[in-house]
Protein backbone atom coordinates (compact mmCIF):
# COMPACT_ATOMS: atom_id res chain seq x y z
CA UNK A 1 0.00 0.00 0.00
CA UNK A 2 1.24 3.09 -0.93
CA UNK A 3 1.92 6.20 1.30
CA UNK A 4 -0.20 9.76 1.03
CA UNK A 5 2.60 11.98 2.71
CA UNK A 6 1.76 15.32 4.48
CA UNK A 7 5.48 15.17 5.55
CA UNK A 8 8.14 17.08 6.53
CA UNK A 9 10.91 16.34 3.54
CA UNK A 10 12.76 18.05 4.96
CA UNK A 11 11.54 18.29 8.53
CA UNK A 12 10.61 21.95 8.42
CA UNK A 13 12.37 24.51 11.29
CA UNK A 14 10.23 26.69 12.81
CA UNK A 15 10.67 30.21 15.32
CA UNK A 16 10.78 28.09 18.77
CA UNK A 17 11.88 29.29 21.87
CA UNK A 18 15.10 29.84 23.20
CA UNK A 19 14.29 27.44 25.86
CA UNK A 20 12.79 24.47 23.63
CA UNK A 21 15.29 21.82 22.97
CA UNK A 22 17.14 22.68 19.42
CA UNK A 23 14.71 20.57 16.73
CA UNK A 24 12.14 20.01 19.35
CA UNK A 25 9.21 21.26 16.63
CA UNK A 26 10.68 19.74 13.49
CA UNK A 27 8.94 16.66 13.02
CA UNK A 28 8.11 14.30 10.28
CA UNK A 29 4.27 14.19 10.01
CA UNK A 30 2.99 11.54 7.42
CA UNK A 31 -0.80 9.79 6.82
CA UNK A 32 -0.95 6.79 5.39
CA UNK A 33 -3.79 5.72 2.52
CA UNK A 34 -6.44 3.73 4.79
CA UNK A 35 -5.52 7.59 7.05
CA UNK A 36 -3.47 6.46 9.99
CA UNK A 37 -0.83 9.15 10.63
CA UNK A 38 2.44 8.39 11.82
CA UNK A 39 4.69 11.21 13.99
CA UNK A 40 8.48 10.56 13.12
CA UNK A 41 11.19 12.33 15.36
CA UNK A 42 14.57 11.14 14.67
CA UNK A 43 17.70 11.16 17.99
CA UNK A 44 20.59 9.56 16.88
CA UNK A 45 22.15 9.83 19.95
CA UNK A 46 19.72 8.19 22.27
CA UNK A 47 19.31 4.19 22.19
CA UNK A 48 16.10 3.73 23.09
CA UNK A 49 12.65 4.23 21.20
CA UNK A 50 9.31 5.75 22.65
CA UNK A 51 6.35 4.71 20.97
CA UNK A 52 3.05 6.07 21.55
CA UNK A 53 -0.39 5.20 19.82
CA UNK A 54 -2.97 7.53 20.57
CA UNK A 55 -6.60 6.54 19.74
CA UNK A 56 -9.29 8.64 19.08
CA UNK A 57 -11.86 8.01 22.55
CA UNK A 58 -12.08 8.96 25.89
CA UNK A 59 -14.44 8.77 28.78
CA UNK A 60 -16.50 11.84 28.13
CA UNK A 61 -17.47 10.38 24.53
CA UNK A 62 -20.04 8.07 26.41
CA UNK A 63 -22.56 9.10 28.62
CA UNK A 64 -22.57 8.21 32.32
CA UNK A 65 -23.55 4.76 32.22
CA UNK A 66 -20.69 3.70 29.87
CA UNK A 67 -18.23 6.08 30.88
CA UNK A 68 -15.68 3.36 31.77
CA UNK A 69 -16.35 1.65 28.64
CA UNK A 70 -13.27 2.96 26.86
CA UNK A 71 -11.04 2.38 30.40
CA UNK A 72 -12.45 -1.30 30.05
CA UNK A 73 -11.10 -1.74 26.36
CA UNK A 74 -7.44 -0.12 27.33
CA UNK A 75 -7.09 -3.36 29.78
CA UNK A 76 -8.71 -5.59 27.79
CA UNK A 77 -6.07 -4.70 25.17
CA UNK A 78 -3.46 -6.25 27.38
CA UNK A 79 -5.37 -9.18 28.05
CA UNK A 80 -3.97 -11.41 25.18
CA UNK A 81 -4.15 -12.08 21.70
CA UNK A 82 -4.68 -15.57 19.56
CA UNK A 83 -1.05 -15.80 19.53
CA UNK A 84 -0.19 -14.97 22.96
CA UNK A 85 -1.49 -15.06 26.93
CA UNK A 86 -1.62 -11.77 28.94
CA UNK A 87 1.69 -13.46 30.86
CA UNK A 88 3.48 -13.94 27.40
CA UNK A 89 2.50 -10.47 26.06
CA UNK A 90 4.51 -9.12 29.30
CA UNK A 91 7.03 -11.07 28.87
CA UNK A 92 7.80 -10.39 24.89
CA UNK A 93 8.23 -6.84 26.12
CA UNK A 94 10.34 -7.08 28.93
CA UNK A 95 13.13 -9.45 27.31
CA UNK A 96 13.13 -6.84 24.21
CA UNK A 97 14.39 -4.37 27.56
CA UNK A 98 11.00 -2.60 26.84
CA UNK A 99 7.81 -1.65 29.41
CA UNK A 100 4.61 -0.60 28.70
CA UNK A 101 1.42 1.02 30.00
CA UNK A 102 -1.59 2.65 28.30
CA UNK A 103 -3.56 5.74 29.92
CA UNK A 104 -7.70 6.39 29.22
CA UNK A 105 -7.73 9.88 29.36
CA UNK A 106 -11.13 12.43 28.65
CA UNK A 107 -10.92 12.49 24.98
CA UNK A 108 -8.02 10.10 24.03
CA UNK A 109 -6.74 6.91 24.67
CA UNK A 110 -2.85 6.43 24.37
CA UNK A 111 -0.67 3.42 24.31
CA UNK A 112 2.83 3.79 25.40
CA UNK A 113 5.86 1.62 24.67
CA UNK A 114 9.18 2.20 25.82
CA UNK A 115 11.56 -0.28 24.65
CA UNK A 116 15.51 -0.81 23.46
CA UNK A 117 16.14 0.55 20.04
CA UNK A 118 17.40 -2.60 18.12
CA UNK A 119 13.93 -4.05 18.74
CA UNK A 120 11.75 -1.20 17.54
CA UNK A 121 10.28 -3.25 14.93
CA UNK A 122 9.16 -6.11 17.47
CA UNK A 123 7.90 -3.47 19.78
CA UNK A 124 5.63 -2.36 16.67
CA UNK A 125 4.46 -5.87 16.11
CA UNK A 126 3.28 -6.03 19.65
CA UNK A 127 1.32 -2.85 19.59
CA UNK A 128 -0.04 -3.86 16.25
CA UNK A 129 -1.21 -7.43 17.55
CA UNK A 130 -2.66 -6.04 21.10
CA UNK A 131 -5.06 -3.49 18.44
CA UNK A 132 -6.29 -5.64 16.22
CA UNK A 133 -5.74 -9.38 17.72
CA UNK A 134 -7.07 -9.22 21.04
CA UNK A 135 -9.59 -11.89 22.29
CA UNK A 136 -12.40 -10.46 24.13
CA UNK A 137 -14.72 -12.83 26.24
CA UNK A 138 -17.17 -11.98 29.33
CA UNK A 139 -15.08 -13.55 31.58
CA UNK A 140 -11.89 -11.31 30.24
CA UNK A 141 -14.44 -8.46 30.51
CA UNK A 142 -15.30 -9.49 34.17
CA UNK A 143 -11.95 -9.44 35.13
CA UNK A 144 -11.27 -6.15 33.99
CA UNK A 145 -14.42 -4.89 35.20
CA UNK A 146 -12.54 -6.15 38.78
CA UNK A 147 -9.72 -4.49 38.13
CA UNK A 148 -11.02 -1.18 37.35
CA UNK A 149 -12.90 -1.52 40.56
CA UNK A 150 -9.86 -1.93 42.70
CA UNK A 151 -8.01 1.38 41.03
CA UNK A 152 -11.26 3.01 42.01
CA UNK A 153 -11.07 1.72 45.85
CA UNK A 154 -12.96 -1.46 45.20
CA UNK A 155 -16.63 -2.69 44.22
CA UNK A 156 -18.86 -0.63 45.74
CA UNK A 157 -22.15 -2.55 47.44
CA UNK A 158 -25.53 -1.01 47.41
CA UNK A 159 -25.18 0.40 50.57
CA UNK A 160 -22.19 1.68 49.84
CA UNK A 161 -23.91 3.27 46.84
CA UNK A 162 -26.36 4.70 48.98
CA UNK A 163 -24.31 6.35 51.83
CA UNK A 164 -22.80 8.10 49.07
CA UNK A 165 -25.94 9.33 47.16
CA UNK A 166 -26.76 10.53 50.53
CA UNK A 167 -23.55 12.11 50.97
CA UNK A 168 -21.97 10.08 53.75
CA UNK A 169 -18.65 8.98 53.13
CA UNK A 170 -18.31 11.22 50.38
CA UNK A 171 -14.75 13.44 50.26
CA UNK A 172 -15.17 17.29 49.84
CA UNK A 173 -13.82 17.15 46.68
CA UNK A 174 -16.12 15.40 45.27
CA UNK A 175 -18.56 17.68 45.94
CA UNK A 176 -16.73 20.55 45.27
CA UNK A 177 -16.23 18.69 41.83
CA UNK A 178 -20.09 18.47 41.55
CA UNK A 179 -20.29 22.74 42.23
CA UNK A 180 -17.55 23.51 39.45
CA UNK A 181 -18.73 21.12 36.91
CA UNK A 182 -22.59 21.02 36.68
CA UNK A 183 -24.00 18.43 34.17
CA UNK A 184 -22.59 15.46 33.67
CA UNK A 185 -20.73 16.50 30.98
CA UNK A 186 -17.67 16.03 32.78
CA UNK A 187 -18.04 14.31 35.98
CA UNK A 188 -20.70 11.91 36.94
CA UNK A 189 -22.54 11.68 39.86
CA UNK A 190 -21.82 8.68 42.49
CA UNK A 191 -19.84 6.29 42.64
CA UNK A 192 -17.98 4.45 39.53
CA UNK A 193 -20.55 1.81 38.27
CA UNK A 194 -19.91 -0.69 35.01
CA UNK A 195 -22.96 -2.86 35.77
CA UNK A 196 -24.69 -1.97 33.23
CA UNK A 197 -21.90 -1.82 30.40
CA UNK A 198 -22.35 -5.15 28.40
CA UNK A 199 -20.11 -7.20 25.89
CA UNK A 200 -21.65 -5.39 22.64
CA UNK A 201 -20.99 -1.47 24.24
CA UNK A 202 -17.24 -3.35 24.57
CA UNK A 203 -16.81 -4.50 21.27
CA UNK A 204 -19.09 -1.53 19.40
CA UNK A 205 -16.01 0.87 20.89
CA UNK A 206 -13.35 -1.51 19.89
CA UNK A 207 -14.07 -1.80 16.14
CA UNK A 208 -16.05 1.77 15.43
CA UNK A 209 -13.26 3.36 17.73
CA UNK A 210 -10.14 1.59 17.01
CA UNK A 211 -10.06 2.17 12.95
CA UNK A 212 -6.88 3.74 11.44
CA UNK A 213 -8.27 7.50 10.60
CA UNK A 214 -8.49 7.48 14.33
CA UNK A 215 -5.47 6.67 15.09
CA UNK A 216 -1.83 8.40 15.32
CA UNK A 217 1.55 6.38 16.07
CA UNK A 218 4.29 8.60 17.60
CA UNK A 219 7.70 7.08 17.17
CA UNK A 220 10.53 8.78 18.74
CA UNK A 221 14.31 7.98 19.23
CA UNK A 222 17.06 6.44 17.25
CA UNK A 223 15.32 4.19 14.32
CA UNK A 224 15.98 3.24 10.62
CA UNK A 225 13.84 5.39 8.94
CA UNK A 226 13.15 2.95 5.88
CA UNK A 227 12.63 0.10 7.81
CA UNK A 228 10.18 1.35 10.23
CA UNK A 229 7.86 3.00 7.99
CA UNK A 230 8.11 -0.35 5.99
CA UNK A 231 7.04 -1.82 8.82
CA UNK A 232 4.18 0.30 9.70
CA UNK A 233 2.91 0.10 6.50
CA UNK A 234 2.84 -3.59 6.19
CA UNK A 235 1.10 -3.58 9.84
CA UNK A 236 -1.14 -0.62 10.68
CA UNK A 237 -0.91 0.65 6.81
CA UNK A 238 -3.06 -2.93 6.12
CA UNK A 239 -5.81 -2.29 8.06
CA UNK A 240 -9.08 -1.34 6.33
CA UNK A 241 -9.95 2.59 5.37
CA UNK A 242 -13.02 2.72 7.60
CA UNK A 243 -15.24 5.69 8.79
CA UNK A 244 -13.65 7.73 11.69
CA UNK A 245 -16.12 8.14 14.74
CA UNK A 246 -17.15 11.67 15.38
CA UNK A 247 -18.09 11.41 18.72
CA UNK A 248 -18.96 14.64 21.03
CA UNK A 249 -18.02 16.11 24.00
CA UNK A 250 -20.81 18.47 26.40
CA UNK A 251 -19.05 21.19 28.12
CA UNK A 252 -19.79 21.77 31.79
CA UNK A 253 -21.47 25.25 32.38
CA UNK A 254 -20.74 27.72 34.60
CA UNK A 255 -21.67 27.06 37.91
CA UNK A 256 -24.98 28.97 39.00
CA UNK A 257 -24.00 29.21 42.59
CA UNK A 258 -21.30 28.56 44.59
CA UNK A 259 -21.11 27.18 48.46
CA UNK A 260 -19.35 29.09 51.03
CA UNK A 261 -17.66 26.10 52.01
CA UNK A 262 -17.68 21.76 51.25
CA UNK A 263 -16.15 19.87 53.81
CA UNK A 264 -16.02 15.50 53.77
CA UNK A 265 -18.59 13.65 55.25
CA UNK A 266 -16.57 10.56 57.11
CA UNK A 267 -14.03 10.73 54.08
CA UNK A 268 -11.74 9.66 55.34
CA UNK A 269 -12.86 8.45 58.44
CA UNK A 270 -9.33 8.37 60.94
CA UNK A 271 -6.35 9.97 59.96
CA UNK A 272 -3.83 12.41 61.39
CA UNK A 273 -4.20 15.43 58.79
CA UNK A 274 -6.41 16.65 56.20
CA UNK A 275 -6.11 19.55 53.60
CA UNK A 276 -7.39 22.73 52.87
CA UNK A 277 -7.81 24.57 49.39
CA UNK A 278 -9.21 27.02 47.58
CA UNK A 279 -10.71 26.65 43.93
CA UNK A 280 -11.61 28.87 41.23
CA UNK A 281 -13.17 27.39 37.54
CA UNK A 282 -11.53 28.93 34.57
CA UNK A 283 -11.56 28.20 30.87
CA UNK A 284 -9.78 25.58 29.25
CA UNK A 285 -6.52 24.13 28.10
CA UNK A 286 -6.97 25.63 24.44
CA UNK A 287 -8.31 29.34 26.09
CA UNK A 288 -5.88 32.25 25.13
CA UNK A 289 -6.19 32.89 29.14
CA UNK A 290 -4.18 29.60 29.31
CA UNK A 291 -0.86 30.45 28.99
CA UNK A 292 -1.70 33.31 31.39
CA UNK A 293 -3.12 31.10 34.16
CA UNK A 294 -0.27 28.62 33.82
CA UNK A 295 2.20 31.19 34.86
CA UNK A 296 -0.59 32.96 37.59
CA UNK A 297 -0.65 29.12 38.90
CA UNK A 298 3.14 29.00 39.03
CA UNK A 299 3.47 32.10 40.74
CA UNK A 300 0.85 31.47 43.78
CA UNK A 301 2.46 27.74 44.39
CA UNK A 302 5.67 29.39 45.22
CA UNK A 303 3.85 32.41 47.39
CA UNK A 304 2.11 29.58 49.16
CA UNK A 305 5.08 27.52 50.26
CA UNK A 306 7.16 30.91 51.43
CA UNK A 307 3.94 32.36 53.32
CA UNK A 308 2.29 28.97 54.62
CA UNK A 309 5.41 26.43 55.16
CA UNK A 310 8.16 28.42 55.37
CA UNK A 311 6.97 31.44 57.07
CA UNK A 312 3.89 29.91 59.32
CA UNK A 313 5.26 26.14 59.26
CA UNK A 314 1.57 24.67 58.94
CA UNK A 315 2.22 22.61 55.87
CA UNK A 316 4.82 20.51 54.08
CA UNK A 317 3.91 20.62 50.59
CA UNK A 318 1.72 23.67 49.97
CA UNK A 319 1.19 24.77 46.54
CA UNK A 320 -1.28 26.20 43.69
CA UNK A 321 -2.06 23.84 40.42
CA UNK A 322 -3.79 24.80 37.36
CA UNK A 323 -5.45 21.41 36.10
CA UNK A 324 -7.08 21.96 32.83
CA UNK A 325 -9.23 19.93 30.46
CA UNK A 326 -9.75 20.52 26.78
CA UNK A 327 -12.95 23.41 27.50
CA UNK A 328 -12.40 23.95 30.90
CA UNK A 329 -9.96 24.32 33.70
CA UNK A 330 -9.86 24.79 37.71
CA UNK A 331 -6.84 27.03 39.31
CA UNK A 332 -6.72 25.83 43.09
CA UNK A 333 -4.64 25.93 46.25
CA UNK A 334 -4.21 22.67 48.63
CA UNK A 335 -2.07 22.59 51.82
CA UNK A 336 -1.82 19.22 53.69
CA UNK A 337 -2.76 20.15 57.16
CA UNK A 338 -4.33 19.39 60.67
CA UNK A 339 -7.09 20.22 61.93
CA UNK A 340 -6.45 22.42 64.02
CA UNK A 341 -4.28 24.63 61.88
CA UNK A 342 -6.97 24.20 58.71
CA UNK A 343 -8.61 27.58 59.91
CA UNK A 344 -5.17 29.57 60.20
CA UNK A 345 -4.34 28.36 56.19
CA UNK A 346 -7.40 29.24 54.98
CA UNK A 347 -6.54 32.74 56.07
CA UNK A 348 -3.75 32.52 55.05
CA UNK A 349 -4.31 31.14 51.40
CA UNK A 350 -7.10 33.51 50.79
CA UNK A 351 -4.69 36.60 52.00
CA UNK A 352 -2.18 35.71 49.83
CA UNK A 353 -4.76 35.59 47.17
CA UNK A 354 -6.45 39.08 48.06
CA UNK A 355 -3.08 40.68 48.49
CA UNK A 356 -2.38 39.50 44.20
CA UNK A 357 -5.92 40.89 43.42
CA UNK A 358 -5.35 44.08 45.11
CA UNK A 359 -1.17 45.40 44.54
CA UNK A 360 -1.10 43.05 41.04
CA UNK A 361 2.22 41.05 40.27
CA UNK A 362 5.27 43.02 38.98
CA UNK A 363 6.80 42.43 35.58
CA UNK A 364 9.96 41.61 37.21
CA UNK A 365 7.99 38.84 39.10
CA UNK A 366 6.29 37.56 35.88
CA UNK A 367 9.19 37.38 34.17
CA UNK A 368 11.10 35.22 37.27
CA UNK A 369 8.38 32.48 36.69
CA UNK A 370 8.10 32.49 33.21
CA UNK A 371 12.09 31.87 33.51
CA UNK A 372 11.13 29.09 36.07
CA UNK A 373 8.51 27.52 33.79
CA UNK A 374 10.34 27.35 30.50
CA UNK A 375 13.49 26.29 32.33
CA UNK A 376 11.45 22.90 34.09
CA UNK A 377 10.34 22.40 30.47
CA UNK A 378 13.49 22.31 28.78
CA UNK A 379 14.84 19.86 31.12
CA UNK A 380 11.25 17.31 30.90
CA UNK A 381 11.80 17.34 26.93
CA UNK A 382 15.30 16.10 27.04
CA UNK A 383 14.15 12.32 27.24
CA UNK A 384 12.45 10.55 24.18
CA UNK A 385 9.72 9.90 26.31
CA UNK A 386 8.98 13.28 27.08
CA UNK A 387 9.13 14.32 23.52
CA UNK A 388 6.75 11.56 23.01
CA UNK A 389 4.09 12.99 25.65
CA UNK A 390 4.54 16.45 24.25
CA UNK A 391 3.90 15.28 20.63
CA UNK A 392 0.24 12.89 22.55
CA UNK A 393 -0.64 16.58 23.94
CA UNK A 394 -0.47 18.59 20.57
CA UNK A 395 -2.60 15.70 18.49
CA UNK A 396 -4.91 16.54 21.81
CA UNK A 397 -4.92 19.73 20.53
CA UNK A 398 -4.88 18.77 17.22
CA UNK A 399 -8.56 17.75 17.70
CA UNK A 400 -9.66 21.37 19.03
CA UNK A 401 -8.18 22.91 15.77
CA UNK A 402 -5.17 24.51 17.04
CA UNK A 403 -2.15 21.99 18.01
CA UNK A 404 -0.95 20.51 14.41
CA UNK A 405 -1.60 23.76 12.17
CA UNK A 406 -1.92 23.76 8.32
CA UNK A 407 0.48 24.79 5.99
CA UNK A 408 1.43 25.36 2.27
CA UNK A 409 3.44 22.02 2.21
CA UNK A 410 3.54 20.85 5.61
CA UNK A 411 2.46 21.02 9.22
CA UNK A 412 4.15 22.55 12.37
CA UNK A 413 3.45 21.74 16.01
CA UNK A 414 1.89 24.39 18.89
CA UNK A 415 4.83 25.88 20.19
CA UNK A 416 3.57 26.30 23.62
CA UNK A 417 6.96 27.75 24.99
CA UNK A 418 6.46 31.19 22.45
CA UNK A 419 2.67 31.36 24.48
CA UNK A 420 4.25 31.47 27.79
CA UNK A 421 7.27 33.77 27.14
CA UNK A 422 4.80 36.36 25.84
CA UNK A 423 2.82 36.06 28.32
CA UNK A 424 2.78 40.14 30.36
CA UNK A 425 1.99 41.33 33.50
CA UNK A 426 -1.17 42.97 32.19
CA UNK A 427 -2.28 39.36 30.89
CA UNK A 428 -1.89 38.45 34.57
CA UNK A 429 -3.72 41.14 35.66
CA UNK A 430 -6.56 40.60 33.27
CA UNK A 431 -6.55 37.12 34.06
CA UNK A 432 -6.43 37.63 38.18
CA UNK A 433 -9.65 40.12 37.77
CA UNK A 434 -11.94 37.43 35.76
CA UNK A 435 -11.18 34.29 37.57
CA UNK A 436 -9.81 35.01 41.06
CA UNK A 437 -13.43 36.58 42.50
CA UNK A 438 -13.92 35.89 46.05
CA UNK A 439 -18.07 34.99 44.85
CA UNK A 440 -16.43 32.53 42.62
CA UNK A 441 -14.32 30.55 45.31
CA UNK A 442 -15.16 27.41 46.79
CA UNK A 443 -13.39 26.48 49.81
CA UNK A 444 -12.81 23.27 50.38
CA UNK A 445 -12.29 21.14 54.08
CA UNK A 446 -11.28 17.59 53.64
CA UNK A 447 -10.56 16.47 57.11
CA UNK A 448 -10.21 13.13 58.60
CA UNK A 449 -13.62 12.38 61.10
CA UNK A 450 -11.29 11.61 63.72
CA UNK A 451 -7.35 11.67 64.44
CA UNK A 452 -5.59 8.55 65.62
CA UNK A 453 -4.49 10.48 69.15
CA UNK A 454 -9.02 10.69 68.81
CA UNK A 455 -9.97 7.50 68.08
CA UNK A 456 -7.30 5.58 70.84
CA UNK A 457 -8.78 8.05 73.00
CA UNK A 458 -12.42 6.84 72.41
CA UNK A 459 -11.46 3.48 72.05
CA UNK A 460 -10.32 4.21 75.29
CA UNK A 461 -12.83 5.25 76.95
CA UNK A 462 -15.48 3.03 75.49
CA UNK A 463 -12.83 0.02 76.50
CA UNK A 464 -12.69 1.59 80.37
CA UNK A 465 -16.32 1.62 80.27
CA UNK A 466 -17.26 -1.34 79.18
CA UNK A 467 -14.44 -3.11 82.41
CA UNK A 468 -16.52 -0.84 84.84
CA UNK A 469 -19.76 -1.68 83.55
CA UNK A 470 -18.37 -5.58 83.56
CA UNK A 471 -17.06 -5.20 87.37
CA UNK A 472 -20.67 -3.47 88.31
CA UNK A 473 -22.14 -6.56 87.02
CA UNK A 474 -20.06 -8.92 88.62
CA UNK A 475 -20.45 -7.15 91.85
CA UNK A 476 -24.16 -7.33 91.56
CA UNK A 477 -24.43 -10.54 90.81
CA UNK A 478 -21.39 -11.21 93.65
CA UNK A 479 -24.03 -9.96 96.07
CA UNK A 480 -27.19 -12.04 94.40
CA UNK A 481 -25.08 -14.96 94.85
CA UNK A 482 -24.01 -14.36 98.18
CA UNK A 483 -27.50 -13.67 99.49
CA UNK A 484 -28.93 -17.46 98.01
CA UNK A 485 -26.45 -18.84 100.76
CA UNK A 486 -27.64 -20.16 104.18
CA UNK A 487 -26.70 -17.49 106.74
CA UNK A 488 -24.26 -19.25 108.78
CA UNK A 489 -22.16 -19.27 105.10
CA UNK A 490 -22.26 -15.76 104.67
CA UNK A 491 -19.23 -13.56 105.79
Amino acid sequence: MLMVFLAFLPAITVAQSSYAPRGLYDVERIRLDNGFQVLLKKRSETRNMAFRLVVGVGTRHFDCSRRETPHLLEHLLFSGTTAHTEAELEHLVADLGGSWNAVTGTEHTTYLLDIFDQYALQGLDVLHEIVTDTVITPEKISQSKGIVYREEGGRPGRFRRLLYDLGVSKGAWSKANEWLLPGDGAICAGLVNMESIAEDDILNTYHTAYVPENMTLIAVGNFNRRKLLERINATFGSLALREKPSPSVATPPQPSAYPAEVSSTLSPFLGSNGSMSIAFRTEGRYHPDAAALIVLSTYLSAKFYEQVRVNAGLSYAPEAVMFFQPDYGILYATADVSARNSARVQELMLAIVERIRREKISPDEVERTKRKILLQWAQAYETNAGMASLYSEMLARAGHGDGLRKGDRSDRLHLYENEIESVSAADLDRVISRYLLPERRIDIRSMPTMSYSEFFTFIGGISLLIALFAAYRWRKAGKRRKSMLPVYLRK
